[in-house]
Parts: structure tokens; sequence; C-alpha cells
């Protein structure tokens, strides 16, 4: 499951999540804390 696809995009090819538009974020600060709690990696802080 993808959390937040407006905000996070995965780059399956290089395994990285990338950031794409953080005012999109605006209403979501849920989402994009679940997003966070949820990293296999804990690479999103």
């Amino acid at each position: 499951m993808q959390v937040c696809p407006d905000v996070f995009s995965l780059d399956e090819d290089a395994g990285k999540a990338m950031l794409l538009d953080m005012g999109k974020a605006d209403g979501e600060e849920d989402l994009v804390k679940e997003a966070i709690d949820t990293c296999p990696i804990g690479c999103i802080t």
C-alpha cells in the first residue's frame, strides 16, 4: 500500500521514495505521519 501518493512516490527501479510536493500535504498530516511511521527502513523523518 502506498500512503500519500500525492506527496510521495516510489521509484521502484531505484528502490527509493521521492518527495513530490509537500504543498499537497496540507490537510493530509495524518497520512504523512502514517507514511513516516510505516516506512520499512525509517528513511522518512
